[in-house]
């Protein structure tokens, strides 16, 4: 049980400072910890991450799944990886899959029912601020960017 309370410090210190450093000692931690294979779930993009990982896991990374790109600003246009199995999530690719295996229709009534339910637990900690015209976004942009704003704090920018 200690090792799992470990983990979840780890990733804890992680999640409040993602950096190039922090993400390192945690594959570090969770090497040594379970000398294992890994798979990677990257929402951050960050191309040099993603060597600095595969290059200190070595063969021990299988996979890596990447599905977002935070770090757009270190990001790469090719694969970052020079042995290890990597994929880019496309949701369109995954809805076109979904139409196909369940219709249209059933795609269409299982999509509307999860936003329904979604739009409800929203509700109760997601709160909107509006902004009117690009130059009003131009002040939230910095603090969108860096991480700053609140992640219950959405804002509608209004053309």
């Amino acid at each position: 049980m200690t090792g799992n309370i470990d983990v979840v410090g780890a990733l804890k210190k992680i999640i409040k400072s993602i950096d190039h450093q922090t993400c390192i000692q945690l594959c570090r931690y969770l090497y040594k910890k379970w000398v294992a294979r890994f798979f990677c779930f990257d929402m951050a993009g960050n191309a040099e991450q993603l060597k600095a990982i595969e290059q200190y896991m070595g063969k021990n990374l299988t996979y890596c799944l990447q599905v977002g790109l935070t770090h757009w600003d270190s990001a790469s246009f090719s694969s970052p990886f020079t042995h290890t199995d990597s994929e880019m999530f496309f949701a369109p690719g995954h809805i076109q899959k979904r139409i196909t295996q369940w219709g249209a229709k059933e795609f269409e009534r299982q999509s509307m029912s999860f936003m329904a339910k979604s739009m409800q637990r929203s509700a109760s900690w997601l709160a909107f601020t509006t902004i009117d015209g690009i130059e009003q976004m131009t002040g939230v942009y910095a603090d969108v960017c860096n991480g700053v704003l609140a992640p219950e704090k959405g804002i509608i920018v209004k053309p």
